[in-house]
């Protein structure tokens, strides 16, 4: 073979490769518009449910409200247990609708990423959750945490459910919740730790499925959607989330996101 033959021949094979790279991107191209206009659907979809479901509800707790008031005094006791009965699953309900908006909005989240300095992310979340510390007679202990490349908001709503879930989900003793930060090799591994009830062994895979509670009692607020919410979240940042724990001696919720 001359010299000519492998110019032609090596022509060849680049223009191949030129091909192959072009319907390779024209592919990618497509499979990315094709997951943005999914995005869009599923949260114009989670939007027109809230909307369409949450009128009704409304309907129905104003109502129940106007019955109480006008027909109070005809009410037995068991009358006013019912009304207090409709009342509080309707706002069980639409606490529900608003998980599920959120958890699409986890699913869904396109934002750009900025440098995010978690110690304040977790401030303006202690701020928010304050009433809800307050009346529990929780403690929230902190070491210092580092920055990282984040949606300030979405990481805001890991710290959000993992601290309500450890208050909610208490034992006997008051709430204790430890946040602490190491370095792993290319990452960092945010540890919420707590001094609850603790999680069996065989639930600490399944309650990062959304609407599984693993073993929590029925009649408790939870939804089963904020761990969902939690293991989306740290997906969505290219990192994992994990659950060490035992029945009685609390669980440690391990969130590790790239350095």
């Amino acid at each position: 073979m001359d010299a000519h033959d492998e110019i032609r021949r090596l022509k060849r094979r680049l223009e191949r490769e030129r091909k192959a790279r072009r319907e390779a991107e024209t592919i990618a191209e497509r499979a990315t518009r094709q997951l943005y206009e999914s995005n869009e659907e599923l949260l114009r979809f989670a939007r027109v449910v809230a909307h369409d479901l949450k009128g009704p509800l409304r309907t129905v707790t104003a109502f129940t409200q106007l019955l109480s008031m006008r027909y109070a005094d005809k009410l037995d006791e068991k009358g006013a247990l019912y009304i207090d009965t409709i009342t509080g699953g309707v706002h069980r309900t639409i606490h529900l609708i608003d998980e599920l908006q959120r958890y699409a909005r986890a699913t869904t989240d396109t934002a750009p990423r900025d440098i995010v300095r978690l110690g304040e992310v977790l401030g303006a979340v202690e701020a928010d959750l304050m009433a809800l510390i307050s009346e529990q007679g929780a403690t929230i202990e902190r070491s210092e945490l580092p920055e990282v490349r984040g949606n300030a908001v979405q990481l805001g709503l890991i710290f959000q459910n993992l601290i309500t879930n450890a208050i909610r989900y208490r034992s006997d003793a008051a709430p204790v919740v430890r946040i602490s930060a190491e370095r792993d090799s290319e990452a960092w591994v945010i540890c919420v730790a707590d001094n609850g009830r603790g999680i069996p062994k065989q639930f600490h895979q399944t309650i990062f499925n959304i609407f599984d509670r693993g073993d929590a009692d029925r009649d408790e607020e939870g939804t089963g959607v904020g761990l969902a919410i939690v293991e989306r979240i740290a997906f969505r940042h290219s990192g994992r989330v994990w659950v060490e724990s035992e029945p009685g001696q609390g669980s440690q919720f391990y969130v590790r996101l790239p350095a």
